[in-house]
């Protein structure tokens, strides 16, 4: 079930968190940014104590979703649901990601 909560700075958004094993979290969020679109973002963090750390460029992040809705409680929560549908899609595109890096390694 969906986070969904009203940032002081970019209004709705909405995050929900998976773990991956291997120390990886899948962190699935929508959100306005900086145009005024709703995004709705992929990204793989690693835990790393008690924080999580995301490296740039190496760890997978990919834009599922944007939207020039107006951002609303409704439209957030709605992006945000198409998008965690789609989960399965999602965590097989992150497999084939590491598994490149790994062969490259």
């Amino acid at each position: 079930m969906a986070k969904v909560y009203k940032d002081i700075r970019n209004g709705w958004r909405a995050q929900d968190d998976y773990e991956l094993g291997d120390k990886k979290v899948l962190q699935i969020s929508t959100s306005k940014v900086s145009s005024g679109s709703i995004v709705t973002r992929a990204t793989v963090h690693m835990h790393d104590g008690a924080f999580l750390s995301h490296r740039m460029f190496t760890d997978f992040s990919q834009c599922l979703k944007t939207s020039n809705d107006r951002c609303t409680e409704k439209n957030v929560t709605a992006q945000h649901a198409e998008a965690v549908g789609k989960l399965e899609e999602i965590k097989e595109a992150i497999t084939a990601w590491y598994a490149k890096e790994e062969a490259t390694a």
